[in-house]
């Protein structure tokens, strides 16, 4: 299914596809565009903003677990990620 909004400040998707359910969420604010998207097996999110002064993207990839943040931040980027067996 899909969802559209056609507002001055916000137009947003949600999709789904099976089998995998792929989810796509983007707000299309002045500010603002994020994209939520799982495929399964193996559940990748990844939620992305475009303000001026952060982007970050958080994946999981199961199995194993593997997590990242990073923010483009002027003066900070950093990656947060576990690896479980």
């Amino acid at each position: 299914y899909t969802i559209s909004t056609t507002l001055p400040v916000e137009i947003y998707t949600i999709s789904t596809n099976l089998p995998g359910e792929i989810y796509t969420i983007s707000p299309n604010l002045p500010r603002e565009i994020y994209t939520v998207f799982t495929n399964l097996p193996g559940e990748i999110y990844t939620i992305s903003t475009t303000l001026p002064v952060e982007i970050y993207t958080i994946s999981t990839n199961l199995p194993g677990e593997i997590y990242t943040v990073s923010t483009n931040l002027p003066g900070e980027i950093y990656t947060i990620s576990t690896n479980l067996p």
